[in-house]
């Protein structure tokens, strides 16, 4: 199920009135009886994607942004989860973010085969290529960076690239040689 949000949302009043924040778990507690389901309950359950959603007057929701209205009152459009983990919604492990900031965020594709984010081989060049992922207009977009013999050298350029770009939210490789450990990426 895709989630709309041109709907008018629940408000950070009306989400108080239902539930409550536990903070030793990072969820959201129902306060009223709904359905099945009494005060002290976690609200919503896991569906597809890993995310935890929540069905409130018909209308579904991430349980992460409800976390963040509950907190700061503004319903986001995008919120990165620190860790990775789609079900640790403690609010210290959400921050706001752009789709690229997201993306950057995000681990190795299924179909890596380098084990590095952002390297692959070109077989026409012989050497191993960096590209680093953006999102323009709603659209991944790979920016080539360049071609490097050594595999360690070209993850390294991703790191650096990334770090310059993205900041805190770049997920980096872990590069374990001697300019890996010098540079802190081991």
């Amino acid at each position: 199920m895709v989630l709309h949000y041109t709907d008018p949302m629940i408000t950070q009043t009306q989400l108080k009135q239902i539930a409550t924040y536990d903070p030793a778990e990072g969820v959201l507690r129902w306060t009223v009886k709904r359905g099945k389901m009494k005060p002290g309950d976690k609200m919503g359950s896991v569906g597809t994607g890993g995310y935890q959603r929540v069905r409130i007057d018909n209308k579904q929701y991430l349980e992460h942004r409800l976390v963040w209205l509950w907190h700061h009152g503004v319903f986001p459009r995008i919120l990165d989860h620190i860790d990775r983990n789609p079900l640790n919604n403690r609010i210290e492990n959400l921050r706001l973010c752009n789709e690229s900031q997201n993306a950057a965020n995000s681990g190795l594709p299924v179909n890596n085969t380098s084990g590095y984010r952002g390297v692959c081989w070109d077989v026409r060049k012989k050497a191993w290529k960096v590209r680093v992922s953006l999102v323009v207009d709603g659209e991944r977009v790979r920016q080539y960076v360049g071609h490097f013999a050594d595999i360690h050298e070209a993850a390294i350029i991703y790191n650096l690239r990334m770090t310059e770009w993205f900041g805190q939210y770049a997920l980096l490789n872990r590069v374990d040689t001697s300019l890996g450990r010098i540079l802190g990426m081991s």
